[in-house]
């Protein structure tokens, strides 16, 4: 999708998808931080 070119029409979706993603990732970026510094350790 080409967002600038259909930002108008799209608007309330990009913001609805970006909330729920943002809040996925907020709940998410420490276990991910921790898997890759247990896999990090591992490969080393």
């Amino acid at each position: 999708r080409y967002i600038f070119n259909t930002l108008d029409d799209n608007l309330e979706e990009i913001i609805e998808w970006y909330a729920i993603h943002k809040s996925w990732y907020e709940n998410n970026i420490d276990i991910s931080a921790n898997i890759y510094l247990n896999n990090e350790e591992y490969l080393r």
